[in-house]
């Protein structure tokens, strides 16, 4: 049985042993009962042996599923009595481990399989509550962890600020570099808005880029692809080009190319079908631009008309994307 339960842990086999252990020595030796041990079962007679207040004070560890400060753990349990007290009771019952990180002292479940078991034989409500304990708390520190806030909030049910926290988390993470990491809280704040919100648009755009600094070019353009659908129409151009831009970036050619020759479409224009009128486009644009020269003066108003933009930004993006594809195309798109 200790064999089976453990896992191959020898803290849980130890720990499992003293229980079977305690038994033959309450003189409950049948072999029956000692050969159906279970993690539970022994978890189950340790936390009934605790105190109300260590009680609450494991829960909470075990729901917040990582190492907490003293403070947020006693003020989350709500507990009167001395924190330490209880920490000691519960580092002796083997339960916690308590430590130092960045000069502060924090408290952790000593295990993650008793961590499980603990939150397995909470009640749905209980967990309820006390991840919107940990989120209260939490979010009255100064220096507010967001990714565990979000965790807490979306525990408690709370998903609309979850989604703010998460987006915050994942900016941090980005701004670490740790783009997965990045990647994984974005994905949280869009499943916490309501589909085809702006705000699902808005966090999907910016998944994208995300996964485009992650070099996940295919992944990318699927994002910008769902991002175009509830975007604007001048959102949704650009959506749409930069996913045609991650396809080719991804050697998925032939979406890549749809998609810019349907980008070009949507402001009017087209690229050349062959490549004797892409050399006759290339050297017509050429000639244009040798008689008019590249002269700038400014004028009055310098703001580019909307749809100008649109096309500019429609013949660079396939410029750029059939740069390596097709040099001749991408030439006469450049020269246009």
């Amino acid at each position: 049985a200790v064999a089976r339960e453990s896992r191959g842990s020898p803290f849980l086999v130890e720990e499992l042993a003293r229980s079977a252990s305690a038994r033959f020595g309450a003189g409950d030796a049948s072999g029956s009962t000692l050969s159906s041990l279970t993690l539970e079962q022994m978890v189950s007679e340790r936390l009934a042996a605790l105190p109300d207040a260590a009680r609450r004070l494991v829960e909470i560890l075990a729901v917040a599923g990582r190492p907490l400060h003293v403070t947020i753990a006693r003020d989350a349990s709500g507990s009167s009595e001395a924190t330490d007290d209880i920490v000691s009771l519960l580092d002796a019952r083997r339960f916690v481990h308590a430590g130092l990180r960045d000069g502060r002292e924090v408290v952790e479940m000593i295990h993650d399989r008793i961590r499980e078991t603990i939150a397995s034989l909470l009640k749905p409500e209980a967990i309820r509550v006390h991840h919107a304990r940990l989120a209260q708390v939490i979010e009255a520190t100064p220096d507010a962890d967001p990714e565990a806030l979000t965790a807490h909030l979306i525990g408690s049910g709370q998903t609309a600020r979850a989604a703010t926290y998460a987006e915050r988390a994942a900016e941090q993470a980005a701004s670490k570099l740790a783009f997965d990491q990045a990647v994984c809280l974005f994905k949280i704040a869009i499943e916490c808005v309501p589909p085809a919100s702006a705000d699902a648009t808005r966090l999907s755009a910016r998944l994208g880029v995300v996964l485009e600094w992650a070099g996940r070019s295919a992944e990318a353009a699927r994002v910008y692809l769902e991002a175009a659908k509830g975007a604007s129409t001048s959102a949704r151009l650009d959506c749409e080009r930069a996913a045609a831009a991650h396809f080719l970036a991804a050697g998925h050619i032939d979406e890549g190319i749809a998609l810019l020759r349907g980008a070009l479409a949507a402001v009017g224009l087209r690229a050349p079908r062959s490549a004797l009128s892409a050399v006759f486009w290339f050297l017509f644009y050429r000639l244009l631009l040798a008689i008019r020269g590249l002269r700038y003066v400014r004028r009055a108003s310098d703001e580019v008309a909307p749809r100008d933009r649109a096309r500019i930004e429609a013949l660079r993006a396939a410029a750029t994307g059939l740069a390596l594809i097709d040099r001749v195309v991408s030439a006469s798109l450049q020269a246009r």
